[in-house]
């Protein structure tokens, strides 16, 4: 029986009569689905179902604000910094640098109830005690940096009061007002039984919400803990429920539920090493090939890495059904290089000949322009030897036919005035694109989601700078793209109840499978490391008690270890590769099940390198044909250079290509003098210097006639 049937037997047995009074909070959507499946299975009567939520849903009920999403958020704060400024304000290209890692540090400071009274004054504090010298002055730099830390917290504070303003906020700022309503939720919600379930590291909004709830309407918080890592104080595993059940005024008159010991009952633990992340993929795959399909039902494929998602499933060839719940980054889908190659177009007035043929060589463009103006364009480049190409010679290189197109890509705007036609042209866009899906067909199902995700963020986008206008220039639109909207990503829909279950590390929590594969059980990805933006030191977290990579260390180490807990056979791949700067070195979580040595448990660790095969080499041969050997006769007629000479001795192939079939490699645009036009230069001037004597012996006077072509007086 898994976690979550566990608890719902035992709600069940001690809320018989009391279901319809029953709120489930979970740590998520996910855990909430599961748990109703398993209420509806044990449920024998008719009665009116609990609620199931999650536990940002509760904190929105609580607190009666509703979440704000990541882009108006951004625009709001920033709108914020220039009517606090007390200086000359960032640029909004300048303030995104730091603008996204304060919001992240704003949630977690109201997340953990800091009072930011206390918080950005001892910051600033700490900054200028790094900056004394003991020099009188400061330099104008310094003065500059100590007054950004001086007005963080007056950011801060403009920020909340706009967002009360609105009824909106960011998780922090709902926990916080959660907590502050929430003696008002506990008089109006008497009569409801809440159960929290699944949960381990809280904040500290977190932890007061559900404790309050716990003594002052009553319910049951289900841990899901282990006595292995609960007894041994020095696993982090067991890190925060030692914490809380050591420290909640909760547990003097309650006792902590579902502590089981699961952990150490027989496992078969399969520990893989292998060169490179492209060879996970395949030995993924040969692993669900060759499980039986009634197996993959109850087998969860966890990716720790997210960039290994899209090769995992092009290796992956399953019949049953596939089920993804991890996010699918839009930067790694195609339509994100169209938009890319768009905007870095448009960084100077004059089009550079690379972006333009990166724009018009891609693959969503080719349905979109014909194929002759691609080459046209391109001929025409390449012809006249253009580094830099004007939109009006752009124009001129092709039909007026297909200027409507090209004015979509390239189009005749200045100033702010583009940047509003770029974003409206990229909706226009993917309009266009999705014209040439057929809505009917499976083949473009991917397709069609990630092109109206686009379609969602730059329609966002395009109100956003209508309302604020803070986007001034297209260096700013490219970087806000890069550093804002493709980070972005796209969420699959499925049936997470049934076929094989692909999902993320944290997409895993409160769920259990007999059998589990984890790929990329490597340093730096699981665990994370110590690889933390923000702008808050680490000696001002530590003495606020704000959560740091300690603690972020302990989260990675429970939620690896929840997923080892109840599985019977574990699969866990890491990657070798040790020949570059970026060396991969294998979790400490591998060297801690190597060194645990429990007795129940069967540890198989094994170094896999990929089948490498012999080529084998067939002679290539060309027939001499009648054609052959006429092409070669006029060849030697004309006479033969030294440098095909030379080519036939180096490669015979390419002798036979470029001067028998008259084949030879397309000429790029040169931006500098390169060796083969030098090489044509010198021969051609040289020809010129010295027809004039053909069949006669050089003389000093031969010598001194060419002087004057040479060097001119």
């Amino acid at each position: 029986m898994s976690y979550l049937q566990e608890v719902i037997t035992d709600v069940l047995e001690n809320y018989p009569d009391k279901v319809d009074r029953l709120v489930f909070v979970t740590t998520g959507k996910r855990p909430a689905l599961f748990l109703k499946k398993h209420f509806a299975e044990q449920v024998k009567h008719a009665t009116i179902a609990p609620e199931f939520i999650g536990i940002a849903d509760l904190f929105t009920r609580i607190s009666g604000v509703q979440p704000i999403s990541n882009l108006p958020l951004l625009f709001e704060f920033y709108d914020c910094y220039v009517k606090t400024c007390k200086t000359t304000p960032d640029s909004f290209e300048e303030f995104l640098s730091w603008g996204q890692t304060a919001l992240k540090d704003f949630s977690e400071i109201d997340q953990y109830l800091v009072n930011p009274d206390k918080i950005f004054p001892y910051i600033h504090a700490l900054k200028e005690a790094e900056h004394w010298s003991g020099m009188d002055e400061l330099s104008e730099m310094q003065k500059k940096h100590l007054e950004f830390w001086n007005t963080l917290g007056d950011y801060y504070f403009a920020l909340n009061s706009k967002l009360t303003k609105m009824g909106k906020g960011y998780g922090g700022f709902i926990a916080r007002k959660a907590v502050e309503k929430l003696p008002e939720y506990l008089q109006t919600h008497t009569n409801t039984i809440h159960i929290f379930v699944g949960f381990n590291a809280l904040s500290k909004a977190e932890q007061k919400v559900i404790q309050s709830i716990l003594m002052d309407l009553g319910g049951e918080i289900y841990w899901d803990g282990d006595t292995y890592f609960f007894n041994n104080p020095a696993h982090d595993a067991g890190f925060f429920l030692r914490k809380y059940i050591n420290s909640w005024r909760y547990y003097q008159t309650h006792k902590p539920k579902f502590i089981q010991s699961n952990y150490e009952k027989e496992k078969k633990l399969y520990l893989t090493g292998v060169p490179k992340s492209i060879n996970q993929a395949h030995s993924v795959a040969e692993l669900l090939k060759n499980t039986p399909s009634n197996e993959l039902e109850k087998t969860a494929l966890i990716i720790a890495d997210e960039n290994l998602l899209i090769p995992i499933l092009q290796a992956v060839q399953l019949k049953t059904s596939v089920n993804i719940t991890m996010g699918y980054p839009l930067q790694q889908t195609p339509l994100n290089d169209l938009f890319v190659a768009y905007f870095r177009l448009h960084l100077s007035k004059s089009f550079y000949h690379k972006d333009i043929l990166n724009l018009l060589s891609q693959p969503f463009l080719h349905t979109l322009l014909k194929e002759e103006v691609v080459r046209h364009i391109s001929q025409y480049i390449k012809t006249h030897n253009l580094t830099y190409i004007t939109r009006k010679k752009l124009f001129e290189s092709v039909d007026d036919t297909e200027h409507e197109m090209l004015t979509l890509l390239f189009p005749d705007a200045k100033g702010k005035a583009l940047i509003t036609t770029l974003i409206d042209n990229a909706i226009t866009l993917i309009y266009r694109l999705k014209a040439q899906i057929d809505p009917e067909s499976n083949t473009h199902l991917l397709t069609q989601e990630y092109a109206y995700r686009f379609f969602q963020l730059f329609n966002q986008l395009k109100q956003l700078q209508e309302q604020y206008g803070y986007i001034d220039s297209v260096k700013t639109l490219y970087h806000f793209y890069l550093d804002v909207l493709q980070k972005s990503s796209l969420n699959f829909r499925g049936e997470p109840l049934e076929g094989l279950q692909v999902m993320g590390v944290l997409e895993s929590r409160s769920l259990d499978f007999e059998h589990v594969i984890i790929t990329s059980v490597n340093e730096g990805v699981l665990p994370l490391g110590k690889s933390d933006s923000s702008l808050i030191p680490y000696d001002v977290k530590y003495e606020l008690e704000l959560p740091t990579y300690k603690e972020r260390d302990a989260v990675y180490s429970y939620n690896f270890y929840r997923i080892l807990q109840r599985a019977k056979q574990v699969h866990l791949f890491y990657d070798t590769e040790m020949n570059s700067l970026k060396s991969k070195e294998k979790s400490r979580f591998i060297l801690q099940l190597l060194a645990e040595k429990i007795p129940t448990h069967k540890v198989i660790h094994q170094i896999k390198a990929p089948e490498v095969y012999p080529a084998i080499l067939r002679p290539l041969t060309i027939e001499k044909t009648t054609a052959v050997i006429d092409a070669l006769k006029v060849l030697a007629e004309k006479g033969i250079s030294p440098s095909a000479l030379t080519t036939y001795i180096r490669n015979p192939l390419t002798f036979y290509e470029q001067q028998v079939l008259q084949v030879y490699e397309e000429e790029d645009v040169e931006e500098a003098v390169e060796a083969r036009t030098f090489g044509k230069i010198v021969h051609g001037s040289l020809e010129d210097l010295y027809s004039p004597f053909l069949n006669e012996i050089l003389s000093e006077e031969h010598i001194k006639k060419m002087q004057p072509l040479v060097l001119p007086t």
